[in-house]
């Protein structure tokens, strides 16, 4: 994997309240005050967290839980509670490295799909494939790719089970 997108595994259990969520801080919301954009489990209860700000919510096995605290990451370490005042300062930064989040997002789903291509190897998926990667160029900031990622780890063993049952289908024709 590209050294630049080298992802740090946090993996959280729920807090005090059940809840457990990894968010991370790309802007300003004139609601909100911050946009934060919650990125999805890998697995059950598992985040993959690289430079940036976020805002973390759950317990991570002998540390004082995280309770909506904010957090920076950088070279792969963790800041804690930091103040919101700080958040706010770091705003245009944050909103800087967009264009760096969305390549991490594509590079993440183009993976994604290669192993799915690769499992399967069959000329209908890759054609598929290729044509899914194309379309990420139409989506337009961090949290439509984040979106898009977390259906793609969500559906992923549907779209294998797809995938096979069109290929049987051609096999047949």
């Amino acid at each position: 994997m590209n050294e630049e997108f080298k992802a740090q595994k946090l993996t959280l259990s729920p807090n005090s309240d059940e809840k457990m969520w990894v968010a991370e801080i790309v802007g300003d919301d004139p609601v909100y005050r911050l946009k934060r954009v919650f990125l999805p489990e890998f697995e059950k209860g598992v985040y993959h967290i690289y430079d940036g700000v976020y805002q973390i919510h759950g317990i991570y096995p002998g540390i004082s839980p995280f309770n909506k605290e904010y957090c920076i990451v950088r070279q792969g370490h963790m800041q804690r509670k930091i103040p919101l005042k700080k958040i706010y300062q770091l705003l245009p930064q944050i909103q800087l490295q967009e264009s760096s989040r969305m390549s991490r997002l594509k590079h993440q789903i183009n993976e994604k799909l290669d192993t799915i291509g690769r499992e399967l190897d069959h000329e209908l998926v890759w054609q598929d494939i290729y044509y899914q990667k194309d379309q990420l160029d139409s989506l337009e900031d961090s949290q439509q790719l984040t979106l898009t990622l977390g259906q793609l780890i969500k559906h992923e063993e549907k779209m294998v089970d797809s995938y096979k049952k069109a290929i049987e289908r051609s096999i047949d024709w």
